[in-house]
C-alpha cells in the first residue's frame, strides 16, 4: 500500500540526489508486479548502462 504523498516524497529525493530519476509505470503501480516486469527491467538496464558511462 502506498501513502498519498509518494510522488512528492520521490520528487524531494530527486531534488536532493541528482541525477536520480523517477519512473512512474502507467499500470500496476509497482515494478515488481508482472504487468510492469518488462518495463521495469528495461528501465533498470538503461540506468545501469548510463551509470557505467558516467564512471
Amino acid at each position: 500500500m502506498l501513502h498519498s504523498d509518494i510522488i512528492e516524497e520521490y520528487e524531494k529525493i530527486i531534488y536532493e540526489h541528482p541525477p536520480v530519476k523517477m519512473i512512474i509505470f502507467p499500470m500496476g503501480k509497482h515494478p515488481s508486479l508482472l504487468s510492469n516486469a518488462v518495463a521495469a527491467s528495461t528501465a533498470i538496464k538503461e540506468f545501469l548502462s548510463s551509470s557505467k558511462q558516467r564512471s
